[in-house]
């Protein structure tokens, strides 16, 4: 009785969630039913409802998916304002999963680093990709950089990562320097961050080392939210990204980032393999650019992209 409620309350938290903008189909309810079911009590076989539904094809059928993950400097912001103009994109992440082996693998791209733009003359900051010319720049901006092809995107906007870490009741997490930004001050050790907080954490870059120290901070916290997130039921996930679908621009169905919710949650920190790309601080004409190290990042991207591909984890990546 006790499951059949919680079930019921579940579905009705989402109803609620998405009704209000539309965004789903009544057929998605019952395939999110499907998934947070499913994922949580595996023993427990379904009852097909009294009016059939046909089983949809899988939403994931491959096991290797990678993904563009960057946040947006514009739109909405801090204390409910907006930050109007295009948008740069800020922090910029290219992530592989194996769904299958439940491993990943990470590549963060200073916001500063110095690329070529395909179909524009000389060369910029790579974040300036997005601003001229979207989602589709900044793709082809990284596939060309990387040799990597991007299965799907997701431009994350600051709203969702704060939702996201309240969501969880905050993230404990070891601050390893005094930080001021965001309207918000923190002192360094360990600590529970709230949303406004862990933004202004990884948002933080008035540092020696600038963005490269704000990347691997973000890094880090990033493996947190994971830790904290495996701890959570897909029961609290499922709706979460229901109701944050709204801050999210994505080449990605709201169905298969509920699914996926569900499968990477299952990825421990340990097999997580992390990288920066790597290379110096450059000044030209008066502005600073992250000069990108060209053979060391083949390497890394062979090693994250193409052996981890096709081995375990821990053997190709040194884990």
């Amino acid at each position: 009785m006790y499951r059949k409620k919680s079930i019921t309350l579940i579905l009705l938290t989402i109803l609620l969630a998405t009704a209000a903008t539309a965004a789903v189909p009544l057929y998605n309810f019952y395939r999110a039913y499907r998934i947070i079911s499913e994922a949580e009590t595996k023993e427990t076989p379904f009852i097909e409802p009294q009016e059939t539904v046909k089983e949809p094809v899988k939403l994931l059928p491959k096991r290797y998916y990678t993904f563009l993950v960057y946040g947006v400097d514009a739109g909405e912001w801090i204390n409910d304002t907006f930050r109007p103009g295009p948008a740069r994109a800020d922090t910029i992440i290219l992530l592989r999963v194996d769904l299958q082996d439940k491993n990943a693998s990470m590549l963060s791209i200073p916001r500063d680093t110095l690329v070529v733009l395909p179909g524009r003359k000389g060369d910029d900051k790579i974040n300036h990709a997005h601003t001229f010319g979207g989602p589709d720049l900044l793709i082809a901006t990284v596939e060309q950089f990387t040799g990597i092809e991007v299965d799907f995107y997701m431009q994350i906007n600051y709203k969702l990562f704060k939702e996201t870490v309240d969501a969880l009741g905050g993230v404990e997490f070891d601050v390893d320097r005094r930080i001021s930004a965001a309207g918000q001050r923190l002192e360094p050790g360990q600590q529970i961050l709230n949303g406004d907080q862990a933004f202004a954490l990884v948002s933080f870059r008035r540092e020696a080392m600038g963005d490269v120290a704000r990347v691997q901070r973000q890094q880090r916290f990033v493996a947190a939210v994971g830790r904290d997130a495996r701890q959570s039921s897909a029961k609290m996930l499922i709706p979460l990204v229901y109701s944050g679908w709204k801050h999210v621009k994505s080449n990605l169905n709201i169905l298969e980032a509920a699914e996926l919710v569900v499968e990477l949650r299952d990825i421990k920190e340990e097999n997580i393999s992390k990288a920066i790309v790597p290379g110096w601080f450059f000044n030209r004409s008066g502005v600073s650019y992250w000069k990108p190290d060209l053979p060391q990042t083949n390497e890394i991207v062979q090693e994250l992209f193409i052996k981890c591909a096709v081995k375990p984890l821990a053997k190709a990546c040194g884990i």
